[in-house]
């Protein structure tokens, strides 16, 4: 490496690291691209594998000088004068992402390099700054795989030490939460369940209790990876019980925290801004244990194999289910009163509300989030599309009929109508709230109503199966779906939401892949075991 790069790279960039003000940022944005055009070509001459301590110097002042420009795009994006520069520092962010996932999609070292974890957590906060301003999927892909093969070198070679697993659970927080605020979840799901398994309960259990691991780590370690697994089952075309039995082996793993406790989050409180009261001692705020149930309850229902699972008595779900009904009820009716408080309030019931007085996590976007349907939409939206919906499960975890469930929220449309304003409003409050969805401005409520039509599509296929197998007298699965269910989802959307169940002709098929009792039984003891573990050693940090 030439030995002069490191100063060459201070003076040519260093100026660029701190924005001050709209001047700086003007600056910045006239006078950054230029100075990286030297480097964009010596990094086009150099071979990653051949060079690596070059690419390593060069990607790493990339990281440190372009942070604050992200963070400013972000501010000024809205600034009508600022239009030209903001267009032009977007473009100086996406050249720059393109050249770093080139690295980590080509870096391919003989056995686990020293500097890689460094660079490796800079880069993937680096990532997570620019969710909003660029699409950041594919950074995040080449960025997974590479820390995949990081750690499989280095458990080949055990030269990863406690210090070194904490800095790869760091760095995995991160990834998570870049993949989960950037709308691309998937990008975890190989982490999760291809070697090494950097996003395991047995990755972090041997470090739990050590005195550099914090609890909002752990936490933050299991939230933001369930998290991507549930998004990731609503953006996909079937549910996965794979993804889905994974994600709640992470969500007992938290709920079983005593500190994440529903009692330590009470909700009979005379007013809602009374909730921020002793915040700083929970390792989460209640907009974010809200946030859990959410998820938790997404996951619980996107599992279900037994109709009769919804009826029988659950612990954990019917306390999750009463506390984030009334939550975050409360909630949207304290944001609603303080929105109708202002003057200049127009349509409140329509207009989107920020979350009352607690902060985003670091102010990241949560417009390509599945949880974009709390954090970014109307109180109608929230409402009728959220609370709603969950106090339908609810209802009908009482009462056993689920009809009412699914023909509330039929979304069949959006099989035939990816114009949420095509649909039939006419036809149901529900479709009349769907279809003024700004899908364009907040993708990630796409992700939710897609999840809402899973659990449509689940319920009906788990009612079909039940009435298939049970009945004395023979009929056909159109019958059995028309008699119970006054739905317009064709027989094809209900079956094709599992991929172990299929149609052949009239006669419904379910694939002999499950697992057998005693297979079963062997696996959900070895992960209760494992689960129970991790708990114990994880209260002993708080």
């Amino acid at each position: 490496m030439d030995l002069d790069i490191d100063t060459r790279l201070e003076r040519a960039l260093a100026p660029y690291a701190t924005i001050k003000s709209k001047s700086d940022f003007i600056a910045a944005c006239v006078c950054l691209p230029d100075a990286l055009q030297d480097f964009f070509v010596l990094l086009a001459k150099s071979d990653v594998n051949e060079s690596p301590a070059l690419w390593f110097a060069v990607v790493g002042s990339f990281v440190q000088c372009s942070r604050s420009l992200a963070t400013h795009v972000k501010q000024y994006q809205r600034i009508s004068e600022l239009a030209s520069a903001v267009t032009a520092a977007t473009r100086t962010l996406l050249s720059i992402l393109k050249y770093i996932e080139s690295f980590f999609r080509v870096f391919r070292p003989p056995g686990p390099h020293g500097r890689f974890l460094s660079l490796a957590g800079d880069v993937a906060q680096y990532v997570l700054d620019c969710v909003g301003v660029v699409d950041v999927a594919a950074f995040l892909g080449s960025l997974a795989a590479a820390v995949a093969r990081f750690f499989e070198a280095a458990a080949a070679e055990r030269v990863l030490d406690p210090a070194g697993r904490i800095e790869v659970c760091s760095l995995m927080v991160s990834i998570c939460k870049a993949a989960f605020y950037g709308g691309c979840p998937g990008a975890v799901v190989s982490l999760v369940f291809s070697p090494p398994y950097c996003v395991s309960e047995s990755f972090i259990l041997p470090v739990v209790g050590h005195d550099a691991l914090s609890l909002k780590t752990v936490v933050d370690y299991f939230r933001y990876s369930s998290y991507c697994l549930v998004s990731h089952v609503a953006d996909s075309d079937t549910i996965d019980d794979r993804v889905t039995r994974r994600a709640d082996v992470f969500f007992r793993v938290l709920l079983g925290l005593p500190s994440l406790s529903l009692s330590n989050y009470p909700l009979h409180l005379d007013k809602y801004g009374d909730f921020m009261t002793n915040l700083q001692a929970k390792p989460v705020s209640y907009a974010e244990r809200e946030e859990l149930a959410f998820f938790f309850l997404l996951n619980y229902l996107f599992k279900l194999t037994r109709l009769d699972a919804l009826v029988d008595a659950d612990r954990h779900r019917d306390a999750e289910l009463r506390f984030f009904i009334d939550s975050f009820h409360n909630r949207i009716a304290f944001d609603l009163e303080q929105s109708v408080s202002v003057p200049s309030s127009r349509s409140s019931s329509d207009v989107s509300m920020p979350r009352s007085a607690e902060p985003s996590d670091q102010g990241v976007p949560t417009a390509f989030a599945l949880c974009s349907i709390l954090s970014d939409s109307s109180y109608k939206e929230r409402l009728r599309l959220v609370v709603d919906f969950f106090a339908s499960v609810y209802a009908r975890t009482q009462s056993g009929s689920f009809s009412g469930l699914a023909e509330t929220f039929d979304l069949s449309q959006l099989h035939a109508n990816s114009d949420l304003t095509a649909l039939g409003p006419e036809k149901s409050e529900i479709l009349s709230v769907v279809s003024r969805v700004d899908l364009a401005k907040f993708p990630g409520k796409q992700l939710y109503l897609m999840a809402v039509d899973k659990v449509v599509r689940l319920v009906q296929l788990l009612a079909l199966k039940y009435v298939s197998s049970s009945t004395v007298v023979y009929l056909s699965p159109s019958d059995i779906l028309a008699r119970h269910f006054s739905c317009e989802y064709t027989l094809e959307q209900v079956v094709s939401v599992k991929p172990n169940v299929s149609l052949e002709g009239e006669q419904l098929r379910v694939c002999s892949s499950e697992l057998s009792d005693d297979e079963m039984f062997r696996r959900s003891l070895k992960i209760l075991e494992r689960t129970e573990d991790l708990e114990r050693s994880i209260q002993r940090l708080q």
